[in-house]
Protein backbone atom coordinates (compact mmCIF):
# COMPACT_ATOMS: atom_id res chain seq x y z
CA UNK A 1 0.00 0.00 0.00
CA UNK A 2 1.25 3.47 -0.87
CA UNK A 3 2.25 5.05 2.49
CA UNK A 4 0.64 8.40 1.75
CA UNK A 5 -2.78 7.18 0.70
CA UNK A 6 -5.96 8.83 1.92
CA UNK A 7 -7.22 5.52 3.35
CA UNK A 8 -4.24 5.28 5.66
CA UNK A 9 -4.56 8.90 6.83
CA UNK A 10 -8.30 8.45 7.46
CA UNK A 11 -7.53 5.39 9.61
CA UNK A 12 -4.95 7.38 11.60
CA UNK A 13 -7.38 10.28 12.12
CA UNK A 14 -10.09 7.92 13.42
CA UNK A 15 -7.72 6.76 16.17
CA UNK A 16 -6.87 10.29 17.31
CA UNK A 17 -8.98 12.01 19.95
CA UNK A 18 -10.68 15.30 19.23
CA UNK A 19 -9.09 18.44 20.66
CA UNK A 20 -11.86 18.65 23.28
CA UNK A 21 -11.47 14.98 24.30
CA UNK A 22 -7.68 15.27 24.49
CA UNK A 23 -7.95 18.36 26.72
CA UNK A 24 -10.30 16.46 29.03
CA UNK A 25 -7.85 13.56 29.23
CA UNK A 26 -4.96 15.92 29.99
CA UNK A 27 -6.94 17.54 32.80
CA UNK A 28 -7.03 14.17 34.57
CA UNK A 29 -3.24 14.30 34.90
CA UNK A 30 -3.10 17.97 35.90
CA UNK A 31 -2.42 19.72 32.57
CA UNK A 32 -4.98 22.49 32.16
CA UNK A 33 -5.52 25.51 29.94
CA UNK A 34 -5.17 28.77 31.88
CA UNK A 35 -8.22 30.88 32.65
CA UNK A 36 -8.78 33.50 30.00
CA UNK A 37 -7.42 31.38 27.16
CA UNK A 38 -10.25 30.85 24.68
CA UNK A 39 -10.68 27.79 22.47
CA UNK A 40 -10.10 30.10 19.49
CA UNK A 41 -6.62 30.84 20.86
CA UNK A 42 -5.78 27.13 20.80
CA UNK A 43 -7.37 26.57 17.41
CA UNK A 44 -5.40 29.49 15.95
CA UNK A 45 -2.29 27.33 16.41
CA UNK A 46 -3.83 23.89 15.91
CA UNK A 47 -6.26 24.60 13.09
CA UNK A 48 -9.60 22.85 12.72
CA UNK A 49 -12.31 22.81 15.36
CA UNK A 50 -12.62 21.43 18.88
CA UNK A 51 -14.08 18.27 17.30
CA UNK A 52 -11.17 17.80 14.86
CA UNK A 53 -8.74 14.95 15.50
CA UNK A 54 -5.51 16.16 17.06
CA UNK A 55 -1.95 14.96 17.25
CA UNK A 56 -0.80 14.58 20.87
CA UNK A 57 2.67 16.02 20.25
CA UNK A 58 1.31 19.09 18.49
CA UNK A 59 -1.29 19.68 21.21
CA UNK A 60 1.30 19.39 23.98
CA UNK A 61 3.61 21.82 22.15
CA UNK A 62 0.79 24.36 21.84
CA UNK A 63 -0.17 23.96 25.50
CA UNK A 64 3.43 24.50 26.56
CA UNK A 65 3.86 27.64 24.46
CA UNK A 66 2.26 31.06 24.26
CA UNK A 67 -0.83 32.17 22.38
CA UNK A 68 0.38 33.18 18.94
CA UNK A 69 -1.52 36.46 18.82
CA UNK A 70 -2.43 39.39 21.03
CA UNK A 71 -0.28 39.85 24.11
CA UNK A 72 1.16 36.28 23.86
CA UNK A 73 0.00 34.94 27.25
CA UNK A 74 1.05 31.42 28.28
CA UNK A 75 -1.50 28.75 27.34
CA UNK A 76 -0.88 26.56 30.41
CA UNK A 77 1.08 26.88 33.63
CA UNK A 78 1.32 23.08 33.92
CA UNK A 79 3.55 22.26 30.95
CA UNK A 80 6.44 23.98 29.21
CA UNK A 81 7.66 23.60 25.64
CA UNK A 82 10.84 25.08 24.31
CA UNK A 83 12.48 24.50 20.96
CA UNK A 84 15.98 23.27 21.61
Amino acid sequence: MWPFSRKRQDAVDRNRPSVAAALQQLETIGIRVREGIAPDDLLYSLGGTMDSPTDWAQLLCVLGSEVERGEFPRVSDDIWHFDA
